[in-house]
């Protein structure tokens, strides 16, 4: 009788800890499809809009070229006049580096 009081016990343990590793899972396939659907024109169009937000420049001064290692992409931009931005951006979309360039001519 102990036996059985003491495996009823243990059940909503083991069934909280199912609860909660198909909870993680769910989250992890969620996470990792948000990951895999970042492109790289989202990226150049997400740091063109903050270089256009600190210059005043215009998105088209932006382009982008590939990185190395830990940098996925390179944004360079800059515009007549306006002080130039480098941006260096990994494959998650974070900065990785940012750099002030020389003022275009």
């Amino acid at each position: 009788m102990a036996e059985i009081r003491q495996g009823l016990r243990l059940r909503p343990v083991v069934l909280s800890a199912g609860v909660l590793a198909l909870l993680a899972a769910v989250l992890g396939v969620m996470m990792g499809t948000r990951q895999a659907a970042l492109s790289e024109t989202e990226v150049i169009n997400a740091y063109a809009a903050r270089y256009v937000a600190e210059t005043g420049g215009v998105p088209t001064d932006c382009a982008a070229v590939p990185g190395r290692g830990e940098v996925w992409l390179i944004i360079r931009c800059g515009g007549a006049g306006l002080s130039g931005r480098v941006f260096e951006v990994d494959a998650r979309g974070a900065l990785v580096a940012a750099a002030l360039g020389e003022p275009a001519t």
